[in-house]
């Protein structure tokens, strides 16, 4: 599988899987008290990446690449905050990519299938998870919000972590990296008994565990809870400001 960084230069792609460390935690554990500065930070991160790998392509400097990706971010995180269904049914969409492709990669390879096969059922797949998970999270946006931002967040930081053990040398590739998990042709390589075989399963060990930990957490399960700021209710459009416990 080629190298991630080879389709992101280094710095921006190191950056983007810091950031995902980092902001990984608010999903994980506080998407459902804070969901609008979690919808501000999706938006920013995905519109903000979507624009730097499409100027990437063009003649403009590294330095107005950055500037214009980040301008792009802050409208990005804008539209998600002010348009919330908007934003809720793109978080929805994007667990819906994430938790298909993932499976259907894997699938492929429990079938053997080559990596020269059509991709035309696995986009199909992709496409229709994406339209159904957004449409669920606009339906029943009170019962998901603590699933999905868990899981969402839980991804950033495996993905995070996976990138950054790979650019120290870890292991030999990065397949949770967005860059490769979300374009490479290839199939998600997870199977195989090399040490980056081997790091692949226990980061999707660690997704799996640390998503689970999350709902735990958000649902109030597990956890100590005390008062930080007020909101009216965990929904995330036409709340009053009251009271919320984290």
């Amino acid at each position: 599988m080629d190298n991630p960084s080879e389709m992101t230069p280094h710095i921006h792609a190191d950056g983007l899987a810091l950031l995902m460390l980092a902001t990984s935690p608010l999903f994980v554990f506080y998407g459902r008290r804070l969901f609008r500065l979690v919808l501000a930070l999706v938006g920013f991160l995905s519109v903000a990446y979507i624009v730097h790998v499409g100027l990437e392509k063009t003649s403009f400097s590294s330095t107005m690449i950055i500037m214009l990706s980040l301008a792009a971010g802050v409208f990005g995180a804008l539209l998600m905050v002010g348009v919330m269904r908007l934003g809720v049914f793109v978080i929805g969409a994007m667990c819906g990519v994430m938790s298909s492709n993932l499976f259907y990669q894997i699938v492929a390879n429990k079938m053997n299938t080559p990596d020269n096969s059509p991709e035309t059922l696995r986009y199909i797949v992709i496409v229709v998870m994406a339209l159904l998970g957004g449409v669920l999270f606009v339906c029943f946006e009170p019962a998901l919000v603590a699933v999905l931002t868990a899981f969402f967040g839980a991804y950033m930081f495996a993905a995070g972590f996976d990138h950054i053990g790979y650019r120290f040398g870890f292991w030999d590739d990065a397949p949770l990296d967005p860059t490769t998990f979300f374009t490479h042709p290839e199939r998600f390589e997870c199977s195989s008994n090399t040490p980056g075989g081997t790091a692949c399963h226990t980061l999707v060990g660690v997704w799996v565990v640390l998503f689970v930990v999350g709902v735990l957490f958000q649902l109030r399960l597990i956890g100590h809870q005390r008062d930080l700021f007020v909101e009216d209710k965990p929904t995330a459009y036409g709340s009053v400001a009251r009271r919320v416990h984290v």
